[in-house]
């Protein structure tokens, strides 16, 4: 007798199924599933395919923006699938807007920073090991993220800037110079004779001319007289866009200057102030 009455229960509830509308529903839900198939596809291969272009930065932001496509098109789905059955949705899409006005209100910084992150990534003004300024803050580029950009400074400190800031201000990218620049002034005593003025110019020049790491094209020349010397100024590119490196090429030529200026007898100045006094009768 329970059997029968089980039974029963079973078959009223069978009866009472839109069956209809259950196929409806997972006829959807075959859909959806595919779809995810081939936007998992897709971001397989555009990631694949950014990783062989370097481009590793936009290849991380590719599965969030997929993740986003499937929150979109699922909640498109359960819209329409509603609709279908003779629900009003205007007011579901009137709540939902509500709703996420006041989300965007409220992760304002965090959205701006995501849009932040997407513009730093497709400029391509910099990337991961670059030596970059922003601002007043540099240091060498850590990590891109979807938040923030982070730099080690020279004292070996970690920085965070917001991507929104970043985005917004100029940058310096040190790592892209391709000829570092040189500009040295060498001051000499205002006794030098016009003879060895015109010696220290002519060293300057031939050391320069010798050295296969100065760019053609550089600058020797007189260029003011200071408080305690006569200042000969010189302005060239190095062959390198290191930074040290070139430190290292500076270093060398400032030497062989010291060493050649000494043998022929120029002397450096140094900051000194001269005492006259008044002979009286």
């Amino acid at each position: 007798m329970e059997e029968l009455l089980q039974m029963d229960e079973i078959n009223k509830i069978l009866n009472n199924i839109n069956w209809h509308t259950v196929g409806e529903a997972a006829v959807n839900i075959v859909i959806l599933i595919i779809l995810s198939k081939i936007i998992d596809k897709i971001v397989k291969k555009a990631s694949e395919n950014l990783l062989k272009a370097d481009r590793v930065q936009l290849a991380k932001m590719v599965p969030m923006l997929a993740r986003l496509l499937k929150i979109v098109i699922v909640f498109l789905a359960v819209a329409a699938f509603l609709q279908s059955q003779g629900y009003s949705v205007n007011s579901f899409l009137a709540g939902f807007g509500i709703t996420g006005l006041a989300v965007g209100f409220a992760a304002k910084e965090a959205i701006s920073d995501i849009f932040g992150s997407f513009s730093v990534i497709t400029d391509k003004v910099f990337r991961i090991g670059d030596y970059i300024s922003i601002g007043a803050d540099e240091g060498t580029v850590e990590d891109i993220n979807f938040r923030s950009t982070r730099l080690r400074k020279l004292d070996d400190t970690i920085l965070a800037i917001p991507n929104r800031t970043v985005a917004s201000t100029p940058i310096t990218n040190y790592s892209l110079i391709r000829n570092r620049m040189i500009d040295e002034t060498f001051g000499v005593v205002y006794g030098t004779s016009n003879e060895k003025l015109n010696e220290a110019l002519e060293i300057i020049r031939n050391i320069a001319l010798n050295d296969e790491n100065v760019l053609n094209g550089f600058q020797v020349f007189v260029d003011k007289l200071n408080s305690s010397s006569i200042d000969i100024r010189f302005i060239a590119y190095f062959k390198t866009g290191n930074i040290v490196e070139m430190r290292k090429m500076k270093s060398a030529l400032i030497l062989k200057v010291v060493e050649k200026f000494r043998e022929a007898g120029i002397d450096f100045a140094f900051p000194s102030t001269s005492v006259y006094m008044e002979k009286q009768a």
